[in-house]
């Protein structure tokens, strides 16, 4: 072997027939020197950010040359080096120990105007506004004005009547579609007295575009073979819905028999489905489903009214709040 200084590093140079090596600012080792580096040992040092000796010269003679440090090296000898007395690390130590290229390039970034945007988006991200259950009825939160107090009921029969209405009568010059019709595997039958039988047939094709199936079984009953998807999942049943839709058709509050009428008719039958569907007063929500209500409330036209005329929220601005506490 022959040792070849090199920037005050000593390499050994492989001669013919006598194992490779290298010691870099020590003493060679005793026995036998380490085995040389294989291209497959060489690979996976590069993948894991060592910095490995490059593969020995195939011409013998040739001394082996150093790769420069990568940045993942220079900072855990940095750390390696550091005196064990605990103290504090400042950035332009450790910026000293990286590779010129990488300091300046992580200097770059941390200044840059991406990063400092990022954090600024970080930074004035707005907070949820916060909202409180009272009663399981009403739900209290707050805007920019003041103090909102909002009927649990009343807005969310607003939110699913307006849901109701886009989808069966139409909107934004889209034609309606029949609600989604759920069969049942064994009829449900309802009593059933000779007006709600005549009410049945005056209100068939208004029971064909909200779903219904339903049929007289004899004198005094009706077969009810399909019911509207969106009614079952919350909870509405047939014997809930239709024995009251029937009684409204007999004592004559829904006259479908015109086009008009037909849609007058679907606007009143529509609002009871959202009404019956609605969480009631009283239905403890969770905080997911208080988050939902309070968003479409912001998303639905006329929130501030249910389909009967009740208001869904009251406001209490700050200026009435400040009066009420006696502030000036």
């Amino acid at each position: 072997t022959k040792a070849v200084v090199d920037e005050g590093c000593v390499s050994v140079v492989a001669m013919p027939g006598v194992a490779y090596g290298r010691v870099v600012g020590g003493k060679p080792p005793r026995h036998h020197p380490p085995a040389p580096p294989t291209q497959a040992n060489w690979e996976r040092s590069d993948r894991l950010g060592q910095s490995p000796t490059t593969l020995p010269s195939a011409t013998p003679g040739i001394a082996t040359t150093e790769t420069q440090p990568s940045s993942t090296t220079a900072f855990v000898d940095y750390f390696r080096n550091l005196d064990p007395t605990q103290r504090r690390v400042t950035f332009d130590e450790l910026k000293a120990a990286l590779p010129p290229d990488e300091a300046t390039a992580t200097e770059q970034d941390a200044s840059s105007p991406d990063a400092a945007h990022q954090r600024s988006d970080i930074s004035h991200q707005p907070s949820p506004s916060p909202h409180l259950q009272v009663h399981n009825s009403y739900v209290v939160t707050q805007d920019d004005q003041g103090l909102l107090i909002v009927d649990q009921h009343a807005l969310h029969e607003r939110v699913m009547f307006e849901q109701l209405t886009s989808r069966v009568l139409g909107h934004d010059g889209q034609a309606g579609q029949p609600l989604e019709s759920q069969r049942l595997l064994m009829p449900e039958v309802i009593d059933a007295d000779p007006s709600r039988l005549a009410a049945l047939e005056l209100l068939g094709p208004l029971l064909t575009r909200i779903g219904v199936e339903a049929e007289p079984i004899g004198p005094e009953a009706v077969a009810v073979h399909a019911f509207p998807s969106f009614l079952f999942t919350r909870n509405v049943a047939p014997a809930e819905f239709l024995p009251e839709l029937l009684d409204r058709a007999a004592a004559g509050d829904l006259d479908p028999t015109t086009d008009t009428a037909l849609e007058d008719a679907l606007h009143d039958v529509l609002d009871m489905m959202a009404c019956k569907a609605a969480v009631k007063a009283g239905d403890r929500l969770t905080p997911d489903e208080l988050d939902a209500l309070l968003k479409q409330r912001d998303a639905v036209e006329r929130s501030s009214n249910c389909p009967h005329g009740r208001p869904t929220t009251l406001r209490l601005s700050l200026a009435d709040l400040a009066k009420q506490f006696g502030r000036s």
